[in-house]
């Protein structure tokens, strides 16, 4: 019986998924155990299109779940937790008051007196996905 070993996905903002998804096809990686990744599906695949490597990611639920495969890597897919609903409250006068989870996120900026400052900024936010 072959070793199973899980990992993480790592930031799915940083370059984590990438070095997992490279990691999956290597050699030695292959040769030595059966690789199973604790993250999100949608990220692992955007990683695989990054990388531009030949990786098929398949869902299971536990460690023990499937077939493993050369080109196939498995993930237990987290939930992503934005957006989702933690409680909801209704008042008597018909108020209705929802926690809901979403991002949060701090970028500082020493701010220049040019044009194109605030565009650059305002990128950053976006492509970080720190914009409501």
């Amino acid at each position: 019986m072959r070793t199973k070993i899980a990992i993480p996905m790592g930031d799915p903002a940083g370059v984590g998924p990438e070095i997992v998804v490279k990691t999956a096809v290597s050699k030695e990686i292959l040769d030595l155990c059966d690789l199973v990744v604790i993250g999100d599906k949608k990220v692992l695949e955007k990683a695989t299109e990054i990388c531009q490597v030949d990786l098929k990611i398949r869902t299971i639920k536990n460690v023990e779940e499937g077939k493993y495969e050369k080109g196939i890597l498995k993930v237990i897919d987290l939930q992503d937790p934005i957006g989702t609903l933690v409680r909801e409250i209704k008042r008597p006068n018909g108020l209705v008051i929802q926690q809901i989870r979403i991002p949060l996120g701090v970028i500082g900026v020493i701010y220049e007196s040019r044009p194109n400052v605030t565009v650059d900024i305002a990128s950053l936010c976006i492509q970080t996905m720190f914009v409501f």
